[in-house]
């Protein structure tokens, strides 16, 4: 009997880690395409220009479909790029602290200067 139950517990303790490695890889995915798009205003606006192509603006909409946790709420009125800027490291920042648990603890999560209604405030 002993030996049966062991074969169970690994074969149980095998299927708890594929499924935490497929969820872990989800997490990664949707951070990296936060990070692909931060960095694609990031080189636009190195090229001077400020204004929101509409190129940008549409792999913005298709990533809010491929992200489980809803963008910030002022992300569609943003105008410029420096504003989506801002809005996507909100969202990287949101993301991060639904999936990296143990990054509420941290104080210095968000710059106080850039904290906006919707960034998350650590209890007192």
């Amino acid at each position: 009997m002993a030996i049966a139950t062991a074969s169970r517990d690994s074969h149980a303790a095998r299927e708890a880690a594929a499924t935490e490695t497929v969820r872990r890889r989800d997490e990664d995915r949707q951070l990296n395409l936060v990070e692909t798009l931060i960095a694609a205003v990031e080189m636009h606006n190195l090229s001077g220009r400020r204004d929101l192509p509409s190129d940008l603006r549409s792999d913005v909409y298709d990533a809010t479909t491929k992200i489980g946790l809803r963008p910030p709420r002022g992300l569609w009125r943003v105008s410029t790029s420096s504003r989506l800027h801002e809005a996507l490291l909100e969202w990287q920042g949101a993301l991060l602290d639904a999936f990296r648990a143990h990054r509420i603890e941290y104080d210095d999560r968000f710059d106080e200067r850039l904290r906006t209604s919707a960034s998350p405030r650590r209890a007192a």
